[in-house]
């Protein structure tokens, strides 16, 4: 749908400048939003691009609605195997009368969605070069507007910065901690990094400490296909290795047949982190590469010779990380500062406490929510503990599992030491149940991965103080089902 506006407004060419905007639905709206997807036997995604249609239509003064949207493009099971990137831009036209009910544009819509579905190994360029739309420098063809729905919920920008610092940092010691004889030798801050266009590539904190270190940040243009195909390749050599040991849960379940993955597992995620470290430095790095005809260290070895200048590096790795992770601006208070409804404490806020004009930023693990890292005036970054230091070590899962378990007894009035009762009690009953179901295992893993305390909590800051930590405002914020993003 091309807006209605004078086209004067639009730029001479196109600039892909904009805007994000943050929201978050109640828990009522979430809740009915999946429960009409399911009396109308639709999908959320379908219920959500039914509404998004209606709001673009009303909006842009135009019946006609057409949106683009990624998919997966992997229909055939001779693809599933093969390692490339075939993700491909289906284009979904809706027509919406306002006259129309939601629920009889709901079914317009679930017929686009499916024949769009059917006929997804059509290339996008194809469609583009069938139709000939009239080409303009000011829009892309066909469609100006992207719709995705990610329900990926583990990914988060703590991943992001904890896989940059990895790259980026020395790995003999990370090596020798783990055992591994041998050389990982790639390292250093990159020019740039090219990226995908998921939430966690987009987020704050990684903008700005790519600004801070000098590294471009290149995204996945909308409408290319076959952009970035390098990257999937890469993952396609690590996991054709992994589909090997004992416990995977192969590419599909037609392949899986009656094999029983969860009942062969033998490996702890710590095992499995060696045999890939292994994998990598003991196998992948010394043998001959299809494409470069030579070991990748090898190679790589040749990259670093022929650089004019030497490589990069942080002055200082914890500094570095502490420069990636997700953050929260929030203002020192006498009593500490509260992130997620928590309250920390450490003496090192006693100077700030009231007497600075602005908020200082917040910086957190969602992991474990036992420390938080509090970038002071001078940009040093000093570790801040729970106040109450009994308080055991919580993964932000939990807490906004913790929070929707009391609203939905109906409690109102949130305290502190109500979370902390919630997520024990929860806990005590998953350790019950984790034998039983496939959810409760989920749970339990990541219940165990606050306990087991994460690395970068572990370092030691500015302060080797046994002091409090750091967090947000007083109450905590509604946690619904559905965290959306706008983007302009």
């Amino acid at each position: 749908m091309r807006r209605s506006s004078p086209a004067s407004r639009r730029a001479g060419s196109q600039s892909f400048e904009g805007a994000r905007h943050r929201f978050t639905t109640s828990q009522a709206t979430a809740q009915g939003l999946q429960a009409l997807a399911l009396q109308q036997r639709a999908t959320l995604f379908m219920v959500l691009h039914g509404a998004l249609s209606v709001l673009l239509a009303r909006h842009g003064n135009s019946e006609d609605v057409v949106i683009g949207t990624p998919v997966a493009n992997r229909t055939q099971k001779e693809l599933e195997g093969l390692i490339g990137f075939f993700v491909n831009t289906l284009v979904l036209r809706t027509r919406y009368a306002g006259e129309q009910s939601f629920v009889a544009l709901l079914e317009q819509v679930k017929e686009v969605n499916l024949a769009a579905q059917a006929h997804q190994d059509v290339a996008f360029d194809q469609v583009v070069e069938r139709l000939r739309p009239q080409r303009s420098a000011q829009h892309t063809p066909l469609f100006q507007i992207m719709f995705n729905m990610d329900t990926n919920t583990d990914a988060s920008a703590a991943s992001v910065a904890l896989a940059i610092h990895q790259a980026v940092t020395r790995k003999s010691a990370w090596l020798a901690a783990r055992g591994v004889e041998g050389d990982w030798p790639v390292s250093g801050l990159p020019d740039l990094i090219h990226l995908d266009n998921a939430k966690e590539f987009r987020g704050r904190a990684l903008k700005r400490g790519a600004a801070e270190y000098g590294v471009s940040l290149v995204h996945r243009p909308v409408a290319t296909p076959h952009y970035g195909g390098h990257i999937e390749r890469l993952i396609g050599t690590m996991m054709g290795a992994v589909h090997l040991l004992p416990g995977t849960t192969f590419s599909n379940v037609a392949e899986r047949g009656a094999y029983d993955p969860e009942k062969h597992a033998a490996m702890t995620l710590d095992e499995l982190e060696k045999w890939l470290t292994l994998q990598i430095v003991g196998r992948y790095h010394a043998e001959v590469h299809g494409s470069l005809l030579l070991p990748p260290v090898a190679a790589w070895g040749d990259a670093i010779a022929a650089r004019r200048e030497p490589l990069r590096f942080p002055r200082d790795d914890a500094q570095f990380l502490y420069d990636f992770l997700p953050f929260e601006e929030r203002s020192i208070r006498r009593d500490g500062v509260r992130l997620f409804g928590l309250r920390y404490w450490d003496d090192v806020l006693s100077s700030w406490a009231g007497r600075l004009d602005r908020r200082l930023r917040v910086k957190y693990d969602p992991s474990d929510l036992s420390s938080v890292f509090v970038e002071g005036p001078d940009g040093e970054h000093w570790p801040v503990r729970f106040a109450d230091l009994r308080r055991p070590r919580i993964a932000l899962g939990e807490h906004r599992m913790g929070l929707s378990a009391l609203r939905e007894r109906g409690v109102r009035l949130i305290d502190e030491q109500l979370i902390f009762d919630t997520v024990e009690a929860r806990r005590e009953l998953i350790e019950t149940a984790t034998a039983a179901t496939k959810s409760a295992r989920r749970h339990a893993a990541r219940r165990n991965s606050a306990l087991s305390a994460t690395a970068v909590n572990q370092k030691a800051g500015p302060s080797d103080r046994q002091g409090g930590v750091a967090a947000e405002e007083n109450m905590p914020e509604e946690l619904p089902l559905l965290s959306i993003e706008e983007w302009s």
